[in-house]
């Protein structure tokens, strides 16, 4: 059997769709430039460190110069001799090194201070551009399945908006009887006002108009009526007294 990594790399770009094809540009382009960026702060970062070690040796070799110079100072009682000479040049040398080193850790710190800016700046854009990408090749994914399964998708969509719908209204006016105090006449006037929507989807899928705002409509009223057939079900269960009819209310 082929696993994931036993797949060969292989470019899939040229059989995409060109609005996917330029996403997926775009996508490999900001990654680039954050791999150039992250390279270049990495960079940097090792370079700063190797100078702060070679500013430590020099002044570890700078100090065990200076202490075997005044050793010799001591048992010389003062006299300078050739070893001593020697040693207090290098020593003099040493010290100029580690101001130095000062001055250049401090030119590369400047040079190199907004380096993490810019890194994090890019892969901000890489992570938009990927998720653009995703956004892109779903919405793709989405027109393509409409395409081959959208009538039917719709159809069935538009029946359990009408089944569960019509359930759906006689729990409502169960609920509003326990728990709402707004008078019969608001109540009507808000069925009134769902029903004419409903009626309004059901008209353009009828009508072959293929309206993508009527669809999405339909999708989410059907997705909301499926994410609230639970909660109905709840409230039956608190409250099965209640199931008088609309004229035995009173």
């Amino acid at each position: 059997m082929t696993t994931v990594n036993q797949i060969p790399d292989v470019n899939i770009t040229p059989s995409l769709p060109p609005k996917i094809r330029e996403a997926v540009e775009k996508v490999k382009a900001a990654k680039a430039v954050w791999q150039e960026e992250r390279r270049k702060q990495t960079e940097a970062a090792a370079m700063t460190e190797t100078i702060r070690k070679r500013q430590e040796d020099t002044k570890t070799e700078t100090q065990a110069l200076n202490d075997e110079w005044r050793n010799l100072f001591r048992e010389n009682q003062g006299n300078m001799t050739p070893r001593m000479k020697k040693l207090r040049a290098e020593i003099a040398l040493g010290r100029e090194t580690l101001d130095e080193f000062e001055d250049l850790l401090a030119a590369q710190v400047a040079e190199n201070e907004f380096l993490p800016w810019k890194t994090a700046d890019a892969a901000n854009r890489y992570i938009s551009e990927h998720n653009r990408l995703i956004e892109t090749h779903a919405v793709w994914l989405w027109n393509e399945f409409m395409k081959e399964h959208g009538q039917k998708l719709i159809q069935i969509l538009g029946l359990l908006k009408m089944t569960l719908g019509r359930s759906a209204s006689s729990v409502i006016g169960v609920v509003h009887t326990v728990n709402d105090d707004r008078n019969e006449t608001e109540r009507q006037h808000d069925g009134c006002r769902h029903d004419g929507i409903r009626r309004g989807i059901l008209a353009q899928h009828h009508a072959g108009q293929g309206n993508r705002a009527g669809e999405q409509q339909l999708i989410r009223a059907a997705l909301t009526l499926f994410r609230q057939q639970p909660h109905r079900q709840h409230r039956r269960e608190q409250h099965p007294q209640v199931t008088h009819l609309p004229h035995e209310r009173r």
